[in-house]
């Protein structure tokens, strides 16, 4: 079956660059391995793309995105990320969101423990992503947003 989720990227120009709000996966199975990506998840029964982009970036983060208005977004369309994985894309520019303290909801792993979803949070430019590793699927957003 094939998975649906949403996700919101944030971007902010800084100086001659712009630098996007990502995040890598938590857990033991990330501990020694980063995967640079913007906070996304899966759609939820009766959820639109939108409601679910808000609600899985406010649980990944601790922070609502700014606007709750989708005008104020752009829609990137539905992205393949994998064979079975399909994203709504959003992009909003940085509106004096806090991400000072950012948190993460928690998922239960095999050792019996609880981690967080997310490990780190970092603005980066998407050289910077594509260096320290991203998904390939959204280089064509991150550069799409970037020459804007």
């Amino acid at each position: 079956m094939m998975e649906v989720s949403a996700g919101i990227i944030i971007w902010k120009k800084d100086g001659d660059y712009v630098k996007f709000f990502v995040c890598t996966p938590g857990g033991p199975a990330w501990s020694n391995k980063e995967l640079w990506n913007f906070p996304k998840g899966h759609l939820e029964d009766g959820e639109t793309p939108f409601e679910a982009a808000v609600r899985e970036f406010k649980e990944e983060t601790g922070v609502y995105p700014g606007s709750l208005n989708n005008r104020d977004y752009k829609y990137h369309g539905l992205i393949k990320q994998r064979s079975n994985k399909n994203v709504h894309v959003y992009s909003k520019e940085y509106s004096g969101e806090d991400f000072s303290d950012c948190h993460s909801n928690t998922f239960l792993w095999t050792d019996g423990k609880e981690y967080p979803e997310i490990g780190k949070y970092a603005w980066l430019t998407f050289d910077e992503i594509k260096e320290k590793g991203g998904i390939k699927a959204y280089y064509g957003i991150f550069s799409q947003i970037e020459k804007n």
